[in-house]
C-alpha cells in the first residue's frame, strides 16, 4: 500500500485542465440585479416623484339622444416609493388635456417634484410647456423674487424612460395593466354614463390602492396588513358592504343598483383588451 502525496491537489488539477469535465460542469453567469432608484427607496410625500401611463380608451355614453358614444382615456399616476394609484379621465390623447388632467392631480394630491412616463407624443407636449412656463417665471425681472423663488422651489421635472425599453416603465405598466383586468370585468363592452364611470374608477382605485404590501396576518391577534393607501389616508379604507342583487334581473333594478351590480359581478360580455 502506498500513500501517494497531494493526489487530491494533483485530481483537481486534472478535472480542472480536462476540457470536457469543464464544460460538463461549467458555471452559468449571474446577471447582477441593479439597486433600486433613490426615488423608490427614499420616504417622501405621497405622489411627489410619480409615473404616469395611459390605459385603454373606454366609451361612455353621449348627454345628447341619439348620439354616438364618446371615447375618453384613463390616466393611471403611480407614486413611486409605495405605488398608490390615483386615476384620472382624460377626453383625448392630446398636451392640453393632459395639462388639464395633471392641474386637477396636482390640486387634490400636491405638487409634484418628478414625473416619469414613456416617450409618448402628448407627454413630450405637457413636458416641453411645463418648462416654457418655469423659465419665463424664472427669468422675469423686477419685484417678484418671492415669487421666483417659489416657483424655482417647486419646479417639476419631467424624466423620460429610453425610447422602446418598456421594462424601465414596469412600475406604472402593472397598474395600467391591473387597472384594465378591473375596468374590463366591470363593465365589459357597456356604455355607462360619465357619472358612472368615475364612480367606477373611484373603485378600481380603492381597489388598486389595497393591495398588501406585507404578509397578510393569519390570525385575529396579529398586526393589520400595509397597504399603500395607509401612506396617502393614513387608514384602511374600506367600501360600504351592500346587499348581494345577483339574483334579482336587470330590468328590476334601479340605475343606481345596476352600476353597483355591475362592481360586484362581473360582466357575462366581454371583449379582448386593447393594447397599452
Amino acid at each position: 500500500m502506498f500513500w501517494v502525496i497531494g493526489e487530491r491537489d494533483l485530481g483537481r488539477c486534472t478535472y480542472q485542465q480536462c476540457h470536457t469535465c469543464f464544460r460538463s460542469k461549467s458555471r452559468l453567469i449571474q446577471q447582477t440585479v441593479a439597486d433600486q432608484p433613490s426615488s423608490r427607496v427614499l420616504p417622501t410625500r405621497p405622489f411627489s416623484v410619480c409615473g404616469v401611463d395611459y390605459c385603454r380608451p373606454v366609451y361612455i355614453k353621449s348627454p345628447l339622444r341619439n348620439h354616438v358614444p364618446t371615447k375618453v382615456y384613463i390616466a393611471i399616476f403611480v407614486y413611486f416609493s409605495t405605488r398608490v394609484v390615483h386615476i384620472e379621465m382624460v377626453s383625448d390623447l392630446s398636451t392640453p388635456a393632459l395639462m388639464v388632467a395633471l392641474r386637477r392631480f396636482g390640486v387634490r394630491r400636491g405638487r409634484m417634484r418628478e414625473i416619469h412616463s414613456d416617450n409618448g407624443t402628448e407627454f413630450k407636449g405637457a413636458s416641453n410647456k411645463l418648462n416654457r412656463i418655469h423659465q419665463m417665471l424664472k427669468f422675469v425681472q423686477g419685484g417678484r423674487k418671492m415669487i421666483l423663488d417659489w416657483c424655482s422651489e417647486n419646479e417639476i421635472t419631467w424624466r423620460f424612460i429610453p425610447p422602446l425599453a418598456l421594462h424601465f416603465g414596469g412600475l406604472w405598466e402593472a397598474a395600467v395593466e391591473s387597472a384594465k383586468h378591473h375596468l374590463l370585468r366591470e363593465i365589459g363592452i357597456m356604455n355607462v354614463s360619465y357619472e358612472d364611470m368615475i364612480t367606477i374608477h373611484a373603485q378600481i382605485e380603492m381597489c388598486l390602492n389595497f393591495k398588501s404590501l406585507t404578509a397578510i396576518p393569519s390570525g385575529p391577534s396579529d398586526l393589520e396588513a400595509l397597504i399603500p393607501v395607509h401612506f396617502l389616508v393614513g387608514i384602511s379604507l374600506l367600501d360600504v358592504p351592500e346587499p348581494s342583487l345577483s339574483d334579482v334581473p336587470d330590468n328590476r333594478l334601479s340605475h343606481w343598483q345596476f352600476t353597483q351590480n355591475c362592481s360586484h359581478e362581473p360582466p357575462q360580455a366581454t371583449t379582448s383588451s386593447d393594447n397599452t
